[in-house]
């Protein structure tokens, strides 16, 4: 629950891109282009957790298939 109540990174790193921005419409862009890139950050993580665990599933099977 505090970590809810309290900004996170991404909240300063809004702020402080649209410090320099007046325009509303450039806001919109900026605030859209900073999720967009949270959304492929975040994507980028789950996808090295499935690799991972991909790689640790072949381990397991080869380790089976080679089993006498």
């Amino acid at each position: 629950m505090a970590e809810a109540s309290r900004p996170g990174p991404a909240v300063d790193e809004a702020r402080a891109a649209l410090e320099d921005v007046s325009d509303p419409a450039a806001k919109a862009v900026v605030l859209a282009l900073l999720a967009v890139r949270d959304e492929l950050r975040t994507m980028s993580e789950r996808e090295a957790r499935v690799d991972a665990r991909l790689k640790q599933m072949n381990q397991y099977l080869g380790a089976l298939a080679n089993k006498p």
